[in-house]
């Protein structure tokens, strides 16, 4: 069947209509006619894109198989629009029951080698075909395809991926088999500091045999070939049976075991599994904007607060700050740079929200959020809800999670919605929503 996209909703599906019936598929922008195949109960399998009212790149040699930035394959400017539409279209209700401004998305300084942190995976293009290390490819769960020279990320990035994969093959070593549950390399996690320009490398493989010690000598002479340097280097054993990177053993090989990043004149320290909003520039942005939309307050909770980042750049709002995280490792790493920063005002507390906001005996006056994709637990959600605290500032990096969270908090009037695009070239954003107690 033929049919035009009408809609590219973030929850990465696109609706076809034709012959006036809709279907949903994935792949393909809006505007685009194409042919597809009708699966069942109005599901669509596009087969090819008949037109297209835009000028596709071709600067990435995998562009149209990689399923790391999916924006990438048309005009940086027709990635806003779309962006921008989708926003007004998920979050109309909340301009119907609010009149909720939903602003234009802001364009951070970098939309080009900006990501601090990638996570390749070891495997074939093809069955029985040599080694690769890279990204998944588009709707496929065992083809790796890697890229000439990733846009998204630094070069130096780009060079230890490349090497790293090229000193495996050298060595005849095997890749982790999700079907056989048998080989030894599964990943390769790079985190970049920005400021420092230092990299920390992670190597995930399985506890099939030891590494051998010749990879860190190899690592570190690899700097000659860097601009920056590689400062830390772990080693992750990982026999788990999911695709995701479990740590089941975590072995510090050299460094200092952290990176250092800086944002507003403080510094942070970064662990191999700490949370940290991918473009380290483009985060400097955001807080920025949410600092401008903070009142000054007395109590400020930060929940969801990873390694206080947030409560430490907002520190100077409040009498008190305290910032609520569930990862130990993340507790630690805050709890160092507050001390490392002189910040008085900030307390750290491990635990999980849910919980927090059940016992605490400190409320708050206003309220951060944070959380991850999934959003904020019901019961979390609810006693931000009943707290009648003057100020609520939701930063998601799922709207659509966002919207319905949103929505569902009926004591808070929605001022306003604005989208970051710090994820340049993928379908994902950064969003803020101010609050404020009806």
């Amino acid at each position: 069947m033929e049919g035009i996209i009408k809609e590219l909703q973030f929850n990465k599906k696109v609706l076809i209509e034709s012959e006036g019936k809709v279907y949903e598929s994935k792949g393909g922008f809006p505007g685009e006619t194409v042919l597809f195949k009708n699966k069942r109960r109005k599901k669509a399998n596009i087969l090819e894109i008949v037109k297209s009212p835009y000028v596709k790149n071709t600067s990435c040699d995998v562009v149209d198989r990689c399923g790391g930035c999916r924006f990438r394959e048309i005009p940086y400017e027709d990635e806003l629009k779309i962006k921008n539409n989708e926003m007004k279209r998920l979050f109309s209700p909340l301009e119907k029951r609010d009149g909720t401004e939903i602003l234009e998305i802001h364009s951070p300084e970098k939309v080009l080698r900006y990501r601090n942190k990638m996570e390749y995976s070891f495997g074939n293009e093809e069955k029985d075909g040599p080694l690769k290390l890279g990204l998944h490819e588009k709707s496929m769960f065992y083809n790796i395809v890697e890229g000439a020279d990733c846009l998204i990320v630094p070069k130096d990035m780009d060079t230890i991926r490349s090497e790293v994969k090229d000193f495996f093959l050298k060595c005849g070593e095997t890749f982790y088999h999700k079907m056989t549950k048998d080989g030894f390399l599964r990943h390769l996690i790079v985190r970049h500091s920005v400021f420092y320009d230092e990299y920390m490398v992670n190597l995930v493989t399985t506890s099939v045999h030891p590494l051998d010690e010749e990879f860190k000598e190899f690592l570190l002479l690899l700097n000659d070939k860097l601009e920056g340097k590689i400062t830390t280097i772990y080693h992750t054993i990982n026999d788990s049976l999911s695709d995701a990177v479990v740590p089941e053993k975590l072995i510090l090989l050299y460094g200092a075991g952290f990176l250092r990043e800086r944002l507003f004149d403080l510094d942070f320290n970064v662990g191999p599994f700490s949370f940290f909003q991918t473009n380290s520039t483009a985060a400097e942005e955001l807080y920025s904007y949410v600092k401008d939309h903070l009142k000054k307050t007395g109590v400020l909770w930060d929940l969801y607060a990873g390694s206080a980042v947030i409560g430490q750049v907002l520190s100077d709002m409040a009498s008190e700050v305290i910032s609520v995280e569930i990862n130990p490792e993340n507790v630690k790493d805050g709890e160092d740079t507050i001390e490392k920063n002189g910040i008085k005002n900030v307390k750290m507390v491990l635990a999980d929200c849910k919980e927090f906001v059940k016992t605490t005996e400190t409320k708050a006056d206003t309220i951060i959020i944070d959380p991850p994709r999934a959003g904020i637990h019901k019961d979390v959600l609810q006693a931000i809800d009943e707290s009648r605290v003057n100020q609520v500032i939701y930063v998601s990096c799922n709207p659509v999670t966002l919207k319905n969270d949103l929505m569902e908090m009926k004591n808070y009037k929605v001022l306003s919605v604005k989208g970051f695009n710090n994820f340049a070239g993928t379908l994902n954003i950064e969003s803020v929503a101010i609050l404020e107690k009806r």
